[in-house]
């Protein structure tokens, strides 16, 4: 009997939540994101998919025939499959930012070896609809069979031609080129009336706002039109009618690339909520919660109150046909103090005073249901839904301390959490400061260029602006320590030798090198940061086996030491070998 789903390419194996296409040309590449809600060019998973049950393996993806949405699965289920034929012979290129891209990498260019001349490619785009062309620049050979090309900002897909010009044999390659699709991370909705202007940022939307159609607004009949692209992560738009029973999903189409947003952060009385009926205990949804990413909020499970009532009802309506529209809630009984507390985010283990309505005492956890609109106990490991709640943090940095050779460098450095779009961040060091800019968050990323240098640590005050509240973190960064890779022959009386390694810097009285009990003097630069000479007097004690050299910068002490092993010195005279020092 045929299965009603059938197997699709794409796991999450290598990261949970995160699933990558494991098959064809995409292989390797981005399908959906459990977490943030980006998919770079297409995922079909269902409002309640993919689940989160932390008991189930389920990390593959299938299509389901009677929903006709996707789901993820468990390896050991059963069932049909699809097989695509052709395109592995064809070049690929995966999905570009529609802001551009100056390094975008084309693959799988066969016979692309014999071009010796990279002058003589040309790269062409050509829009499905022959509305628009462009030629890629800044065409690059990284490989027998790739290229890297400068691709412009745009929106769209187009057809791709490659084609070698004044060379015999000529060749000619096609493909399929689309930009990312849109992606939506946060919606400020500040009412649900008709009329009300709408907020949305993300990336993608393009520059053209004729470009970006009607955005639809749950499973009713409220767009939100009018839609005016301010930026490309940032536009506007109107409700056309009253929201009174869903939200979700939110879905957007760009130049034809369509993105649907099933659970973004929704800004609402200053407020960043979401829901996702995606089944998990108690434990799994406060995992889940603080993996969320909405641009640099940070995620936590949180709890049902007066003010955001309404609102959640509205995230959670679009779930009402499941026959438990229940979620997971941060909310727990202090019996000691005798009241309410919320268990996460940044009010932790603080008295909730506007819980509503007054749930059961003395319970192991508290889901929400959203149809009796209650609250109602439950076994923590019950799989349930999650409300989740985003707060501003202080900005993150991937390292405490990062490190910088000492004849300086620009340092790529992940930033994360620390406000929203409209956040500004400022970076001091090195006693300047940068001024106030947005961050892109994707990824969160910061060039910043250090100046040469030794020792450290010092420090690096990032600092987000937002309404005109601060927050502020300070991290270090420090000159990498010196490192020996070669040093010259020297025999038994001594004598100039040339070292060479890393981060010695430019100052000469500043090194200090050690071979042995002997110190080499005398140093001079003949390289700044990486080559230096310094004389050793006739070494002390026996020559036999190797001598550890110590370097120190300023007293900053390589990582690990060198053996330096004396040369042999060949006897041409007659003069007697002291055999003691060998």
């Amino acid at each position: 009997m045929p299965s009603d789903k059938i197997w699709l390419s794409g796991d999450c194996i290598k990261e949970d939540g995160i699933y990558i296409y494991n098959s064809g040309p995409e292989n390797g590449t981005l399908i959906f994101n459990t977490y943030s809600g980006e998919s770079p060019s297409f995922s079909d998973f269902n409002y309640y998919e993919p689940s989160m049950f932390s008991f189930l393996d389920e990390w593959y993806i299938a299509y389901d025939n009677v929903e006709f949405t996707w789901n993820n699965m468990q390896l050991k289920d059963r069932l049909s499959f699809v097989c695509e034929y052709g395109g592995l012979e064809d070049p690929y290129i995966k999905p570009v930012r529609t802001i551009g891209d100056a390094n975008a990498l084309i693959t799988n260019i066969r016979n692309l070896s014999t071009v010796t001349d990279v002058s003589k490619l040309k790269v062409t785009f050509t829009s499905s609809d022959s509305r628009q062309s462009f030629s890629a620049t800044n065409i690059r050979k990284t490989s027998s069979t790739s290229i890297t090309v400068n691709i412009p900002p745009g929106t769209g897909v187009f057809n791709l031609t490659i084609t070698t010009n004044g060379q015999q044999p000529q060749y000619t390659w096609s493909t399929i080129f689309r930009y990312e699709a849109p992606h939506i991370a946060l919606v400020y909705l500040d009412s649900v009336a008709q009329g009300t202007l709408v907020s949305i940022t993300g990336k993608n939307f393009g520059s053209n706002s004729n470009m970006v159609s009607n955005i639809a607004l749950g499973n009713n009949l409220a767009t939100c039109s009018g839609v005016q692209v301010i930026e490309d992560g940032f536009l506007t738009c109107t409700l056309s009618s009253t929201i009174d029973t869903f939200i979700y999903p939110i879905n957007i189409t760009v130049d034809s690339i369509f993105y649907t947003a099933t659970k973004p952060a929704i800004n609402n009385n200053n407020r960043y909520l979401s829901t996702f009926w995606g089944n998990s205990n108690v434990t799994g949804s406060s995992i889940y919660s603080h993996a969320l990413v909405a641009e640099g909020l940070s995620g936590y499970l949180s709890y049902v109150e007066q003010s955001t009532q309404s609102m959640y009802k509205l995230l959670a309506r679009y779930y009402a046909q499941l026959e438990w529209p229940r979620f997971w809630t941060s909310l727990a009984y202090d019996t000691t103090q005798g009241f309410y507390i919320t268990t996460d985010g940044p009010n932790a283990n603080k008295q909730v005073t506007n819980y509503y309505p007054a749930p059961p005492t003395q319970a192991p956890a508290y889901i929400y249901d959203f149809v009796a609109m209650t609250y109602n106990v439950s076994l923590a490991s019950n799989p349930w839904g999650t409300v989740s709640e985003f707060f501003i943090d202080s900005p993150q940095f991937e390292l405490d301390t990062y490190s910088v050779p000492t004849k300086g460098a620009t340092i790529w450095m992940l930033v994360s959490k620390g406000g929203t779009y409209f956040s500004q961040y400022s970076f001091q060091f090195q006693g300047r400061t940068t001024p106030f800019a947005r961050l892109d968050y994707y990824p969160p990323r910061k060039d910043m260029t250090f100046d040469a240098g030794y020792g450290g640590p010092f420090p690096i005050i990032v600092t987000t602006n937002l309404k005109n509240k601060n927050l502020t973190t300070t991290k270090y960064f420090s000159y990498s320590p010196p490192s020996i890779i070669h040093m010259s022959n020297l025999g038994p009386n001594g004598g100039v030798i040339t070292v060479t390694g890393d981060n010695f810097y430019t100052n000469a009285s500043l090194i200090s090198i050690k071979v042995g009990n002997d110190t080499c003097v005398g140093v001079k630069f003949v390289l700044p940061h990486q080559e230096f000479t310094c004389t050793i007097p006739t070494p002390s004690g026996s020559l036999l086996g190797g001598r550890n050299v110590d370097v120190s910068l300023n007293g900053t002490k390589a990582r690990a030491p060198t053996i330096f092993q004396y040369s042999r010195q060949i006897i041409r005279d007659e003069w007697c070998l002291d055999l003691n020092r060998w």
